[in-house]
């Protein structure tokens, strides 16, 4: 069994008027891998997670600080997600690697939706295979006759 692996996780907000702006920028700047000005007052600040708990630690606390405002952007390996599911993949990640060094979540049914974003997701261990969860009805490969 194997975790999915690193994922980039790149949060961009900004400009803001919030009182919390300069804080956010300087934590972003202090505690991320990479941190981007990429226009006047627009940042780009990335992780590289894996398996690193204060990595997540860090990167949940800039997307609590910014999540609210409407400039804020989230990727994960390029790809939009919802801020509240980024921040849940990584309070659930970051708990996971401190009580016992990788996910043992246990799923009843379908895994969570912010677990399919996660570096130690395991879709082996999780029992999901592709057309899983497609909808009742939809056609499978090989169900021709």
């Amino acid at each position: 069994m194997t975790a999915r692996g690193p994922v980039t996780l790149v949060v961009t907000f900004g400009p803001s008027r919030s009182p919390v702006y300069t804080e956010a920028v300087r934590y972003g700047r202090r505690h991320s891998h990479t941190a981007t000005e990429v226009s006047k007052g627009r940042w780009r600040i990335e992780w590289e997670l894996d398996r690193v708990a204060l990595d997540y630690a860090h990167a949940h606390q800039l997307v609590f600080l910014v999540s609210g405002w409407r400039s804020s952007m989230f990727e994960v390996d390029g790809e939009p997600e919802r801020a509240f599911n980024v921040a849940a993949m990584l309070c659930s990640a970051r708990n996971w690697l401190r009580s016992m060094g990788e996910c043992l979540e246990r799923f009843r049914g379908r895994p969570w939706t912010y677990c399919f974003l996660c570096p130690l997701f395991d879709k082996e261990r999780a029992g999901v295979q592709i057309g899983d969860f497609l909808p009742r009805g939809w056609w499978q490969p090989g169900s021709e006759n």
